[in-house]
């Protein structure tokens, strides 16, 4: 897929406001949950997902998104897609 200017910097936007969420939480005294897999989680991965799934979609409503953060639909439906968006808004939470 290519991307018009328009929408290149609308992505790059998208990416500074959800690092400049993340900070935010870094910045602040957080806590860390875990996932059912027994994977780090916290409120800066879930914020920051919602974020760049809704900015997403308000960019390119025809391309669905899938995050770690948020469930994933199931395979029958997903291997159907030809184009989707994979988002993980904070690689490396132990490290976080």
């Amino acid at each position: 897929m290519i991307f018009t200017n328009q929408q290149t910097s609308q992505i790059i936007e998208l990416s500074k406001e959800a690092g400049n969420k993340i900070l935010s939480i870094y910045q602040s005294n957080f806590k860390v949950d875990y996932k059912q897999d027994n994977s780090p989680v916290t409120l800066a991965d879930k914020l920051a997902s919602t974020l760049i799934i809704k900015g997403l979609k308000e960019i390119f409503p025809h391309i669905p998104a899938i995050s770690e953060e948020e469930i994933i639909p199931p395979y029958h439906i997903r291997k159907k897609w030809d184009l989707y968006w994979l988002i993980d808004p904070l690689d490396g939470t132990k490290e976080f």
